[in-house]
């Protein structure tokens, strides 16, 4: 496979750093402000989503639809932001794995995480030198699982989609870059190994040295 691929498309959240705990705890606080009383159990099916997709649709089904769903992003990124300039931290082999790579393929992020907070992540671990191209949550009508955040990445990248590799933590992410034309490596930091295959990953493995081997990195 290492032969076939030229460039490696990284998700971030439960990817490179270890935030969707941080995620979950900002968007509970959120709507215990706003009074949206919803199930923890509906948290299993944001991973990968953007917040406009989450606090959508946690408003229309468990709050008030008059609210404004960007006060509630608004106010879900003040508290994700102080959160996680003190709590995130680097998925275990990350940024090792992340500086091989960079020596062998060209790299992108596409994260459904608005800006400032991929900015937020890059500055905290040292990772802007690395990576060419970046796609955020900001520039995505149509979220993952929509193939639309990898089809942007791959555009921009100018090369075709089936060259790119992309590595995902979701099953969201995973159909979202299998639906772009990518082949896709799952890694099992967010889900079981069971649900990224059913989700069409090429590839499930459990670590970045997993991944590095099958890479030849």
């Amino acid at each position: 496979m290492a032969l076939e691929i030229s460039t490696l498309i990284f998700d971030m959240d439960g990817v490179i750093v270890d935030t969707e705990p941080i995620h979950v705890e900002a968007e509970l606080l959120t709507c215990n402000n706003f009074g949206i009383e919803a199930p923890l159990s509906e948290w299993e099916n944001f991973k990968g989503r953007t917040a406009k997709d989450i606090f959508t649709y946690l408003r229309d089904n468990f709050g008030n639809k008059e609210i404004d769903v960007n006060k509630l992003i608004d106010y879900k990124l003040k508290i994700y932001y102080q959160i996680a300039k003190e709590k995130a931290r680097l998925i275990d082999g990350a940024f090792g794995f992340i500086k091989k790579a960079a020596e062998k393929y060209e790299l992108a992020l596409t994260t459904s995480s608005l800006k400032v907070l991929q900015e937020l992540m890059f500055q905290k671990f040292s990772l802007d030198k690395f990576f060419n191209i970046i796609e955020t949550g900001d520039e995505i009508i149509n979220g993952k699982p929509d193939p639309e955040p990898y089809l942007k990445t791959v555009a921009k990248l100018k090369i075709p989609a089936e060259t790119c590799l992309v590595i995902e933590d979701s099953d969201n992410g995973i159909i979202s870059g299998k639906k772009a034309g990518c082949k896709v490596a799952g890694i099992t930091t967010s889900f079981e190994r069971k649900k990224l295959e059913k989700a069409g990953a090429d590839y499930v493995v459990d670590s970045f040295q997993e991944l590095a081997n099958i890479l030849n990195l």
